[in-house]
């Protein structure tokens, strides 16, 4: 769990993201540093060449090096979006959307797998960690394959933690930047990038309707698969559910896995007039 605090920057903190990696951050030559972990070498290889690309120059924060699953970045001082006035939170939504867009148009490699992380491994295994032990796994595995048959054609850049809360508006520099980037990777299931951020926004219920618009009017094209649709539902309910179980919300994340294939009518139609 990741503490915000007021206390003098000489001070170090660690702590554990809800991923289980670990992030330090402390004094480093006159400015504040954070290290935090990736899955593996290969992904902080992929963080670190994914966030030199022109494109994303300055929506990030500064990446100065890695050194195995490790990534040395500065700390970005700023106040959280999901602390700012509904005008600046509309701006850092139409900013996410930029990002998004720059993101669900490219790719780095041929290969997913050159990525070093898969989303929906990871959420399968979270389900499987935390699921109730009276669970039967094979729902559970039944699910991951449905949600692993890719939804579109194409395999795009994905970062599933877009969200207010790990937005930061810069103080030096007034421009917003995206932290916490463990679970960056490429996919051809970005979508489910579009189902967290909307799902981050569920208790505003006018934000997210202003999110889903402007992805709608987006430059981001795709060309949807057959049976597209199942595919989201079992994907979004094995990252719901392995939420509620993780947070030791049993009778909720059971009562997602009952009712997987309802919800988000309004992103599902979305996205089949934006194909």
């Amino acid at each position: 769990m990741k503490i915000k605090s007021n206390s003098s920057e000489l001070m170090p903190a660690l702590w554990k993201s809800k991923v289980g990696h670990l992030t330090l951050v402390f004094p480093f030559f006159g400015r504040r540093v954070k290290i935090y972990q990736a899955e593996n070498s290969t992904q902080a290889d992929f963080i670190q060449k994914a966030l030199q690309t022109p494109e994303l120059a300055g929506y990030f924060h500064p990446l100065f090096f890695t050194f195995n699953r490790y990534l040395l970045a500065e700390w970005v001082r700023g106040a959280s979006c999901d602390t700012l006035p509904e005008q600046d939170q509309t701006r850092a939504i139409d900013w996410m959307v930029e990002l998004q867009s720059i993101l669900h148009s490219q790719h780095l490699y041929e290969r997913d797998e050159q990525a070093g992380f898969d989303y929906l491994d990871h959420l399968e295994n979270r389900l499987l960690r935390h699921a109730p032990p009276e669970m039967d796994p094979d729902m559970i595995r039944q699910l991951r394959s449905l949600a692993g048959s890719p939804p579109v054609e194409q395999s795009r850049l994905s970062h599933p933690d877009i969200t207010l809360r790990n937005s930061v508006l810069a103080q030096d520099s007034g421009r917003f930047k995206l932290i916490d980037n463990e679970l960056f990777t490429q996919s051809p299931h970005f979508l489910l990038d579009v189902f967290n951020t909307a799902f981050s926004l569920a208790p505003a219920p006018g934000l997210r309707r202003y999110y889903l618009e402007r992805y709608a009017s987006s430059q981001v094209r795709f060309s949807l698969r057959h049976g597209w649709e199942s595919s989201l539902a079992a994907a979004w309910s094995l990252r719901l559910a392995g939420s509620h179980f993780q947070a030791g919300r049993l009778d909720e994340g059971l009562e997602v896995l009952r009712h997987w294939p309802e919800g988000n009518q309004d992103i599902l139609e979305m996205l089949a007039k934006k194909q």
